[in-house]
């Protein structure tokens, strides 16, 4: 069975509950159902800090939830296809977890980014 896994990472400062940004939107209006996950992500400024913030400290964090999800799911059989937006330093998060991503098998796994202003920490 396929099923699409879809992540929004929010920009350093923004709430994925804030519903006046793009990432808390499209989660927002996304449609959880048995072929269709969705996972949002606060910016990390807001869950880590000053660090998060000054360094992007916590995007591994982020990332290691999506990746034991995308496990657990291929472990169970399916074929993912993963959806990944991110905005300012959430864009550097979908690029992080694209390339921890990288030794799984395409037949498994195939990812799409869409990324807005991707800014780098440190």
């Amino acid at each position: 069975m396929h099923k699409t896994i879809s992540v929004y990472f929010s920009g350093t400062d923004f709430s994925i509950d804030n519903g006046g940004y793009l990432a808390s939107a499209l989660h927002r209006r996304t449609v959880e159902s048995e072929s269709q996950i969705k996972m949002g992500f606060n910016g990390c400024g807001v869950d880590y800090g000053f660090s998060g913030a000054i360094f992007g400290s916590g995007l591994d964090k982020q990332c290691e939830k999506v990746i034991d999800r995308i496990i657990q799911e291929i472990n169970a059989g399916h074929q993912i296809i993963l959806n990944v937006y991110g905005h300012s330093r959430g864009g550097i998060a979908a690029l992080l977890l694209a390339k921890q991503l990288g030794n799984i098998d395409k037949e498994r796994l195939a990812i799409n980014l869409a990324l807005l202003d991707p800014v780098p920490g440190n």
